[in-house]
């Protein structure tokens, strides 16, 4: 199987906006499939870092949006995920469904290193089966959590800054530093830089007994 480019998936989802009829009505529809497993949340906090500031010099909020996470019952092409929705919304695949769930509250690395809104768990919806699956995803077992942090690899071994940044979002919280000592022979292997991440871990650790 390629799972670097694979041609299926169980998992797609699509961009919608609340004040826009075509999408509420395909949100209605999705709502009446029951068996799929639908997972919204509203993002009306992000900042939109690519427009100008107002005279305060602060940023404006990106148009307010649903970010809609579905899993079909059976694998599908893009092709059959939209034919499925008679194309009423095009449909992106999702390769990492984890990845994906915890997107959609900011939680994954990239968006806290990036400083994105923190959504709450709370702020996430769906339909029965979506709800169910949610909370499956999030509850992953840490390995997969390591899989993650493999994205950062080729940046992390070459910018020290980035890594301290990121072990330190690991090691403040007692469950993650369990984790980044578990797995410091993984990181260091990818990151190829074993002594620095030792030293910044006793670091991080000396800070915290300040």
């Amino acid at each position: 199987m390629n799972t670097k480019n694979p041609t299926k998936s169980s998992y797609f989802a699509c961009i919608l906006y609340p004040e826009c009829p075509k999408h509420a009505y395909f949100a209605k529809w999705l709502e009446e499939q029951s068996e799929l497993s639908v997972i919204t949340i509203l993002h009306d906090k992000d900042i939109d870092t690519e427009a100008p500031t107002n005279e305060q010099g602060i940023l404006p909020l990106k148009k307010a949006h649903w970010h809609v996470l579905v899993k079909f019952p059976q694998r599908k092409s893009v092709a059959g995920a939209n034919a499925f929705s008679a194309n009423m919304i095009h449909m992106e695949m999702v390769i990492d469904g984890y990845a994906y769930a915890k997107y959609l509250t900011h939680s994954d690395f990239k968006s806290r290193l990036e400083g994105k809104h923190q959504y709450s768990v709370e702020d996430v919806k769906g339909n029965d089966r979506g709800i169910s699956l949610y909370a499956e995803l999030i509850g992953i077992e840490d390995i997969q959590t390591c899989s993650q942090f493999a994205e950062f690899a080729d940046t992390l071994a070459n910018n020290e800054g980035l890594l301290s940044t990121t072990l330190t979002e690991f090691v403040r919280n007692p469950h993650n530093a369990t984790f980044v000592r578990q797995y410091q022979g993984i990181l260091s292997t990818m990151a190829n830089q074993n002594f620095k991440i030792s030293r910044i871990i006793e670091q991080i650790h000396e800070e915290e007994r300040i």
